[in-house]
This record gives C-alpha cells, structure tokens and sequence, in this order.
C-alpha cells in the first residue's frame, strides 16, 4: 500500500521524494533536536562538527508527511534510505502521527543513541559553535538550521525553541 514518510528536518524542503501527496503531521512523543553531530565532511569534520536534527524523544514534534503511492514504494524507499541512512545517526522506524484528524504509521528516522555521532548532552553554546562553524560538501550547519526554521514559518508551523536558538546564533553571527 501506500507509505508515509514524516519529514522534520531536511526533507522538509528538500525531499528529494516522487511523492503523491504532501500533508502537515504531527509526531506524538517525539521532538526536533539538533543533536546529530557530522564530523564526517556532509556539514562539519571533526575540527569543526557540523550539527543536524534528529527525531528523538519529546512532547511533540510538527512537520510533513510525505505519501509515496503503492507503485513508488520500492523505488523511493531506495533512494530515501540511501539518503538517510548514508553514515551513522539514525534508524528507520514506523511511528504513529497525526494527520489532521488521523492517526497513522509513519516511516521516521529516529536518533540512534547507541552511536557517538548522537550527543544528546550537547550544551546550548555547544550547539551555537557547531552552527557557527560547521560546514562540508552539504553546505554549512547554519544553512540546514536556518532552512529548517525558515521552511517551517513558511508552512505556518511554530517552533518558538527553534527560533530561539536561531536567533542566538544570528546574534553571534552578526547578522
């Protein structure tokens, strides 16, 4: 049948999907949080890490799902977990969101704690240094959090701690 895929970070405007349908969702029980550390050359190497989202556990998180028609399944699934799965950070798991009023499962990419690549305890000043300095062949970590932030306002869905955090970083950027 067909599969839903929940985007919270960069496949909110860069999905990179052949999808049939896209729809504001909701991820009970789970949150957006910059805690994926790239030292592997995509947005930061180890001298500089880069810093990226990861779906993780929380009250709440809002974004996209994306619904991939029965025939595309296999195809975009291909092309999606190479993707996502490329390096080390997450695992694919189905989750239940909320579309409107319905609740289905969901392909997400959840934080894998058990890889160090995870830093779940990263101070707030941590984090503003890895936006501040981050960048590799995907581009800079400031770009991926300002692209989250600005897709987000652009769809209408608040994240007032991620407007915070980017604020504090524009701040230190200067700009």
């Amino acid at each position: 049948g067909d599969l839903w895929v929940f985007a919270y970070g960069s496949l909110l405007w860069d999905p990179a999907l052949a999808f049939a349908e896209v729809r504001r969702a909701f991820a009970p029980n789970h949150a957006r949080r910059f805690i994926l550390r790239d030292i592997y050359g995509g947005r930061g190497t180890e001298d500089a890490p880069g810093l990226m989202a990861a779906l993780d556990d929380g009250s709440g998180c809002a974004g996209l799902a994306f619904r991939i028609a029965p025939d595309q399944v296999e195809a975009e699934t291909d092309i999606l977990f190479r993707r996502e799965l490329l390096g080390p950070g997450y695992f694919a798991r189905f989750v239940p969101i909320e579309i409107a009023e319905e609740r289905i499962e969901a392909l997400c990419f959840i934080a894998d704690h058990s890889i160090d690549m995870i830093a779940s305890d990263l101070t707030r000043e941590d984090q503003i240094a890895c936006f501040l300095t981050g960048t590799g062949f995907l581009g800079s970590s400031y770009d991926y959090l300002a692209n989250v932030v600005e897709h987000l306002h652009e769809m209408g869905i608040p994240d007032p701690e991620l407007d915070a955090l980017k604020a504090e970083v524009d701040a230190r950027r200067g700009a």
